[in-house]
């Protein structure tokens, strides 16, 4: 049915290592966000363990800019690498998995 809308979509993306270190990535998403009037709280950004310990300062840069906006984060294979429990306070998180 054109323009319906399923009121529970959701919508998981997961990201590669490098995408958090490009400046480019924060606009892109933002500019989608309008183009396609995305309800940013039904995206998740899915980011491992190793992505977001490799480059800690770029990783909570942007996620802390999206999760102003709404979106969510969740820290995928928790455990499977340096898990330290002491990092993941500084992470606007709101998932976590193993």
């Amino acid at each position: 049915m054109a323009g319906h809308r399923n009121a529970d979509f959701r919508l998981s993306i997961n990201l590669a290592a490098a995408t958090l270190d490009r400046p480019e990535f924060l606009v892109q998403v933002e500019a989608l966000m309008l183009q396609y009037a995305v309800d940013p709280t039904r995206v998740c950004f899915e980011i491992t363990e190793t992505i977001a310990i490799r480059n800690m300062t770029a990783a909570v840069e942007a996620m802390f800019k999206l999760s102003k906006q709404g979106f969510r984060y969740a820290l995928d294979d928790f455990g499977s690498d340096a898990a330290s429990y002491g990092y993941l306070n500084r992470l606007p998180l709101h998932y976590v998995t193993t």
